[in-house]
């Protein structure tokens, strides 16, 4: 490659760069380094030479990278009429890739020749410069590389916006929706500044509102990154003072950003200078209040750390290179997509995470619903839930289905002589008891106060039958007194077989009647139902 010196000049009124080059007024600057600029109203002249050697005799490309929203105009030796080309520009000149203009060099180029430059800036946008002069075959390689790159991390991205997208319509949960927001504004920023949305998906009819989409863009972001924060990490529970900094800053940014899209030049030129202080202390707010919160104890703040520190590196590093730093990191802005995607992973995963926590409380908040909190039972809102399906799977294997209804005898007597802790007590034994003598798939309920209901699912009536006679027997074993007298805790059981023709309620109520019958004849026995 040849070794090239670069020198510029402020434009004046010169009709070409030869009147210019006359006077011997170029300012050097390395040209493999990034070089800033500066803005002036009629461009700036660039003077590309060779520093040794002589130009190859292959067919060879001027890069002018980083220079994505201005034009430059190339004199070439022996032509009157520059060529010109910017990337936003739909009639441009030349090739365009990797996010930069790009011009064709003659092959006939003398040793001592001098390429011409003229730059004009952007009205708000002067990022540095870099030129290179590489041989078309490695430049179509590395432009390659850069669009299926940049391709990956932009459709790696558009995927974890789809997935959060999903999550919001299952789950409700306003995080998604803010996290999708900001994911879908990085994307449209980093097209832009990047020059993708104009070398590879040739949208140049957007260069003329690129200014407002922007600033538009830009300020969702902020603002949506903030609420993504808030409600991701559940600031309000552990950081509660910093979610009301955090949210001044959103009402601050969005008012300064609101301000200078007015047609007024005073607030215009106020939102320009406070524009790249805001966003400093964003960039230290968010990730400050999420290391907060994770010290508080959310873990949601270590992932908004891991995945937010990277791609903050990287953008403040590159926004010091308008002051001269870095200059040598090239590769800062291509690092973007990367970091982008990284942090979409990150905040990705994060949010998959939080999805099975929520998916797990409502799991644990289902079950709790369903059981009784005292003996572990099933309810009577699962026992109606899990009955049918039940009877359904017996009548495919061709047993029948008994209900079994308890009630336990003299229960107030015990409460009211030893207390309503070893009456609790009581109903715990009997449920143990019972869920042990219940054989599977039975179910085993209690349906309200000292009454429990039991599905058996059994060959013949008779099983049921020994089935009841057992459990009695158990429970009359433990010998629970239920007063001062000695007399002892014991169960009515009502029994009766389910039909086809009945509903669940109808096979409990006839259980229930059959439960009332025992109790009449004596309590602390079994009476069976008719199936009538």
């Amino acid at each position: 490659m040849p070794i090239l010196a670069d020198e510029w000049e402020p434009v004046v009124e010169q009709a070409s760069p030869l009147d210019v080059a006359a006077d011997g007024s170029y300012q050097t600057f390395d040209p493999t380094r990034i070089h800033q600029i500066e803005r002036n109203p009629n461009g700036r002249w660039v003077r590309l030479r060779l520093a040794e050697g002589r130009w190859p005799a292959v067919p060879l490309l001027l890069v002018v990278e980083r220079t994505v929203f201005g034009t430059a105009a190339l004199w070439l030796p022996g032509n009157a009429v520059p060529v010109t080309a910017g990337i936003a520009d739909s009639q441009q000149v030349g090739l365009s890739g990797i996010g930069a203009p790009v011009f064709e060099l003659p092959q006939n180029l003398a040793a001592d020749a001098s390429l011409y430059l003229n730059f004009y800036p952007h009205p708000t946008h002067a990022p540095g410069v870099r030129l290179s002069v590489e041989p078309l075959a490695d430049y179509l390689r590395r432009n390659a590389v850069w669009v299926a790159g940049t391709s990956a991390c932009l459709a790696a991205m558009a995927m974890m916006m789809a997935t959060a997208l999903v999550f919001l319509v299952i789950l409700r949960d306003r995080a998604y929706l803010f996290y999708a927001v900001y994911l879908s504004c990085f994307i449209v920023l980093q097209t832009i500044t990047s020059g993708y949305l104009f070398t590879v998906l040739h949208w140049h009819s957007w260069a003329a509102v690129v200014g407002i989409v922007g600033k538009l863009v830009t300020v969702l972001s902020v603002i949506s990154a903030c609420l993504f924060l808030l409600a991701f990490t559940r600031m309000r529970e552990f950081a509660p003072k910093l979610q009301r900094v955090v949210l001044g800053y959103v009402v601050l940014f969005g008012l300064v950003l609101g301000l200078g899209m007015l047609p007024v030049e005073s607030l215009m030129h106020l939102a320009r200078v406070a524009l790249n202080p805001l966003l400093a202390f964003g960039a230290l707010l968010l990730p400050t209040a999420a290391l907060i919160a994770w010290r508080s104890g959310s873990r949601y703040g270590g992932y908004f750390l891991l995945g937010w520190v990277p791609l903050m590196a990287v953008t403040f590093a590159g926004s010091m290179q308008t002051t001269g730093s870095f200059a040598d990191w090239a590769w800062l802005d291509d690092a973007l997509f990367p970091a982008g995607a990284f942090e979409g992973l990150v905040l990705a995963i994060g949010l998959a995470d939080r999805a099975l926590a929520q998916r797990r409380l409502f799991r644990e908040a289902e079950q709790l619903s369903m059981v009784d909190p005292l003996t572990g039972l099933i309810n009577r809102r699962a026992w109606e839930a899990q009955f049918q399906p039940l009877v359904a799977r017996a009548g495919h294997t061709g047993q029948r289905v008994y209900v079994l209804f308890a009630d336990l005898d003299h229960f107030k007597s015990l409460n009211d002589h030893f207390g309503h802790r070893t009456g609790d007590q009581a109903l715990i034994d009997v449920a143990s008891v019972m869920r042990r003598i219940v054989p599977p798939p039975g179910l085993v309920c209690r349906y309200g106060g000292e009454e429990f209901v039991a599905a058996l699912v059994v060959d013949h009536g008779s099983v049921a039958r020994t089935i009841a006679e057992t459990l009695r027997a158990a429970v009359a074993s433990l010998s629970i007194p239920v007063d001062a007298a000695g007399h002892t805790l014991t169960l009515s059981i009502g029994l009766a077989r389910h039909l086809r023709s009945n509903v669940s309620e109808e096979t409990v109520e006839r259980a229930d009647n059959a439960m009332y019958r025992a109790k009449a004849e004596g309590r602390n026995r079994v009476m069976e139902m008719s199936g009538v």
